[in-house]
């Protein structure tokens, strides 16, 4: 199957093993509000970035993330946003 994975192999995937899912993939986000229980989510919507860049925003939000993401199922990370929905 080499590196490419279905999104439904990935959610079953994450479902089976209690994972969370870290994507700038919108299709994650929508899914899971039709399916329960659901992994949880966390999307990134933070465009494009230098790999530079983007590991010093992480590195900067990555704590209240995983906060959010502890408590709700979908969290969604913006630049000078983080959203979360139950």
């Amino acid at each position: 199957m080499g590196d490419d994975f279905p999104d439904t192999a990935i959610w079953q995937y994450a479902q089976q093993h209690n994972l969370t899912i870290v994507s700038k993939d919108a299709d994650f986000s929508d899914r899971i509000m039709l399916t329960e229980p659901p992994p949880r989510v966390i999307q990134l919507r933070i465009g494009n970035m230098r790999m530079r860049d983007l590991f010093a925003f992480l590195h900067r939000v990555w704590p209240q993330i995983i906060i959010h993401s502890a408590n709700h199922k979908l969290t969604i990370v913006r630049e000078s946003l983080i959203e979360c929905i139950a």
